[in-house]
């Protein structure tokens, strides 16, 4: 059997499924891979405090599921990106499945050096609402940073649409142009807008 759930603020779904999956932590490029060849996803859950975090990994845990704990720089500001990496990394190493520390929709690529620099495991540099060239150019100088420090890179490219502070575009820019994606090949991780849809329940 399967079991979805699907809350506000994740980008995936949880699947329980009977046959089990690998429990030992693996970069997450591995995976990744994993996921995609067994078929299932890794759910990406935001959080706001500890509490928020301690009950996604325990959904997690009895979904027998890896999970992507997320926080954005807002929440990472008023924290201190010291206390969510001390939070985060904790209940990560007690876990019994694997979790893995991503900062979400960072706009400065100073916070992902940051964020690096705290051993998240993924980070997103959000370049969309500047120009191609200057998305282009913050994404080349976060994926410079962290790649030799072995964490992966998430861009963004295209507008989001949903209820979020993201979703904001006009007419029809919110579509990707096929083009302007393949100059980003440098990222691990490509966040093109559709078809996502953030914070919207029917």
């Amino acid at each position: 059997y399967e079991i979805c759930a699907c809350l506000v603020g994740s980008e995936m779904c949880i699947r329980d499924r009977q046959r089990g999956i690998q429990m030992t932590k693996i970069s997450i490029l591995e995976q990744l891979k994993q996921a995609d060849a067994e078929g299932y996803a890794i759910p990406h859950f935001n959080y706001s405090d500890i509490w928020d975090m301690t009950a996604i990994v325990r959904a997690a845990e009895e979904m027998h599921s890896p999970v992507m704990l997320a926080g954005v720089p807002k929440v990472t500001n008023a924290l201190t990106m010291d206390t969510v990496a001390a939070m985060a990394h904790s209940l990560a190493d007690n876990a019994k499945v694997p979790v893995y520390l991503h900062l979400d929709h960072s706009t400065d690529p100073q916070i992902c050096k940051d964020a690096c620099d705290h051993h998240f495991d993924t980070v997103m540099i959000d370049g969309s609402k500047e120009s191609l060239e200057r998305n282009i150019e913050m994404t080349a100088d976060v994926v410079s940073y962290a790649h030799p420090r072995g964490i992966f890179v998430e861009g963004e490219i295209g507008k989001i649409k949903g209820n979020t502070e993201e979703s904001q575009y006009a007419n029809g820019d919110f579509l990707v142009q096929v083009p302007d994606a393949v100059k980003l090949v440098q990222l691990s991780l490509i966040h093109i807008s559709e078809p996502t849809r953030h914070a919207q329940i029917s």
